[in-house]
């Protein structure tokens, strides 16, 4: 009698297993193949007495990996640093940025604008179909990126070392790119060259 128990109990706890699988993958548990490709932006204030200019560097790696489907579906997410440097200087930012990019057969296959007012680094993963960006192809990012920095009225008063004041507006446009090839795992991050 207690070995048929046991028999009835094991039966019941697979099945229970199955039916939560399978609720799960039909739920949210779903994972595409996808094209994953991240980029990086870092903003490094050069200080001097206050902050003097900014430095701004991109990298970016690409790949394929299963990820959920919820995520597909957004086409990209980023993260944001907590630490702002340039904020923290009492300065004012405006930024715009512009993603594109393009598949081996010249096809853009993302791009999007992002305007903030933090100077902050952020990392923004893309994710691409794997169709439209093949494992062992290449594609091309390029940023556009613009960032305007309105220092405090109390800095017109302050001078670089050299005598000249320091400007009240630190203005730059850049255009980054790289050729990245898509990878069957995540690589080290290559750096973006200004054009």
């Amino acid at each position: 009698m207690i070995k048929g128990k046991t028999n009835t109990t094991l039966i019941i706890i697979v099945l229970t297993i199955i039916l939560g699988v399978s609720i799960y993958m039909q739920h949210g548990g779903q994972t595409t193949l996808s094209t994953v490709i991240e980029l990086n932006k870092d903003v490094t204030p050069i200080f001097g007495s206050p902050l003097q200019d900014i430095d701004i560097k991109f990298s970016a790696t690409a790949y394929q990996d299963y990820i959920p489907e919820t995520d597909y579906r957004k086409q990209y997410n980023i993260v944001e640093s907590n630490q702002d440097e340039i904020a923290s200087a009492g300065a004012q930012v405006e930024l715009t940025l512009t993603i594109t990019v393009t598949n081996e057969s010249g096809q853009t296959v993302f791009q999007k604008t992002f305007s903030y007012t933090k100077g902050s680094d952020k990392t923004f993963t893309i994710y691409g179909n794997a169709s439209d960006i093949q494992l062992y192809s290449s594609v091309t990012i390029t940023t556009e990126h613009h960032i305007k920095i309105t220092l405090p009225i109390d800095v017109a008063t302050q001078y670089l070392p050299d005598g000249t004041p320091i400007p009240t507006i630190i203005e730059r446009t850049t255009q980054n790119t790289a050729q990245i090839t898509i990878t069957p795992d995540r690589q080290q991050l290559e750096e973006l060259t200004e054009t």
